[in-house]
């Protein structure tokens, strides 16, 4: 059996932990999960991955990708999957959803956009970040039908290539449509090349090759190499 004294002595090792967590635990969790973010200003470039340099028979001028312009900046996370995604973070809310909006509705004007619905929400109230003079403030908005949707928009741009933007959408008591992070991330914007294998001087290449509107096949580049998709 335990003594009384030793047990005495290990609650007492324990109680100072807790202090000694409290004082820094904030803190050091804050430190050990903060995001790193980069600021650009009036515009954002996505463009091919730089793996499949080497595997594309084009002069690096002739290569298309695409260019998000807004006013002012906006942060993104600095760790990325590659050039051809971002994920905005730490922004003021509103000023990204507008953004989003607009790019939303210039593409639905040329029907060249479609959804994928994931699942939804069912909340009566929700809330954006405002950012006035680098401080953050929660603004509670009243959602219209109690429903909150977490969508896939993708966008045929005019060059051929696909833009998809992963969000969660809902609209305000006021017909005000918002667009805002899921739960289980941040706004992210992913450039998709629509590519076809071919022999070009009895290598195999990627050759750009767009689909049909509407049309849509992603493969799993994550964790195939590009050797194996060749």
């Amino acid at each position: 059996m335990i003594k009384i004294s030793n047990l005495k002595r290990f609650i007492s090792f324990v109680l100072i932990l807790l202090s000694l967590f409290t004082l820094t635990g904030c803190k050091l969790f804050k430190e050990m999960f903060s995001v790193e973010t980069v600021s650009y200003d009036n515009e954002i470039k996505l463009s091919y991955d730089s793996d499949l340099k080497n595997y594309l028979p084009y002069d690096e001028n002739d290569i298309p990708y695409y260019i998000l312009k807004f006013d002012g900046s906006l942060n993104v996370t600095k760790n990325r999957l590659g050039e051809f995604e971002v994920v905005f973070y730490n922004n003021d809310d509103f000023k990204v959803s507008n953004i989003i909006s607009k790019l939303i509705q210039e593409y639905e004007e040329k029907n060249s956009v479609y959804y994928i619905q994931s699942k939804s929400t069912k909340t009566n109230e929700t809330f954006l970040n405002k950012r006035t003079n680098e401080k953050s403030e929660k603004v509670y908005i009243k959602v219209k039908d109690e429903t909150v949707y977490n969508e896939i928009c993708y966008i045929q741009l005019d060059n051929g290539l696909i833009l998809s933007i992963k969000y969660a959408r809902f609209e305000s008591v006021d017909g005000v449509v918002y667009y805002k992070w899921q739960n289980s991330e941040s706004i992210r914007l992913e450039l998709s090349y629509t590519l076809m294998v071919a022999k070009v001087n009895n290598e195999k290449r990627f050759l750009f090759f767009p689909l049909p509107k509407y049309t849509f096949q992603k493969f799993d580049t994550y964790t195939k190499t590009i050797d194996t998709l060749l």
